[in-house]
Parts: structure tokens; sequence; C-alpha cells
């Protein structure tokens, strides 16, 4: 899978693309909501991982800016360690999110997850 992955902790981003990589996903990584909206515009990915709370242009912008324009939405992973209200919840579904994944993360339980999300895309497109 082509993997787009938005977070402002450069040290988590540089391990999940070891660790996604080596999983056989390519994975394109920036720091911050502005670079993956373009990104976004110039590429196609088959999913995003975005970062809940960034400074400057938050997930909430990126996802805002997505919703505006109109875009074939990718399918978005965001991480938090935020604890979310379930109205917050339901927005940020609203508005494209696919799984709300709390940190810290487990990598095990982030590839489970992705494998999972594998499955169930096939079983749609069959």
């Amino acid at each position: 899978m082509r993997i787009l992955h938005i977070d402002d902790t450069k040290l988590i981003v540089h391990s999940f693309s070891k660790i996604l990589k080596l999983y056989g996903h390519d994975v394109t990584s920036c720091y911050d909501g502005k670079t993956g909206l373009k990104l976004l515009s110039e590429q196609k990915f088959d999913m995003v991982f975005l970062d809940l709370t960034m400074p400057d242009f938050s997930e909430f912008d990126v996802l805002d800016e997505l919703v505006q324009q109109k875009s074939p939405m990718p399918n978005i992973f965001v991480f938090t360690a935020m604890t979310l209200k379930s109205e917050e919840k339901a927005e940020l579904v609203k508005k494209g999110v696919k799984k709300i994944i709390p940190k810290p993360i487990n990598t095990e339980e982030l590839i489970s997850e992705l494998k999972e999300f594998q499955q169930e895309v096939l079983i749609h497109e069959l």
C-alpha cells in the first residue's frame, strides 16, 4: 500500500516509516499538514496516517481542506494522545476518518489494523 504519514514528531515518522517499509508498504512522510495536502494533490495514496495535534495547520485543518476541495478522500487513520468525546469522534468519522488510534501506538496492533483494513478493502472490491 502507498501510505502518507503526516506527523510533526520526526522520531515517530522515522520509526513508523522503517517498520511499514519492512512490511512492504511504500511510505512517504512529511511533518506538517500543508505539505501533506500538497502531496495529496500531487500523488495517489491508499492510506494517510495523520497526527491529530500538530501546530499551525492541524489535522482538523487538513480534513476541512480535503472536504472543501471535494477531493477523493483517502483512507485516513488518525493518531492521537487526546481523549476524544464521542461527538468529536463522530465529527472525525463524518469528515472521512476510517480509524482513530490512541497514542502511544503499539506497532504490532498497527500492523494488525493495516492487515485487517487491507482485507476489508479486498472484500469490498470483489
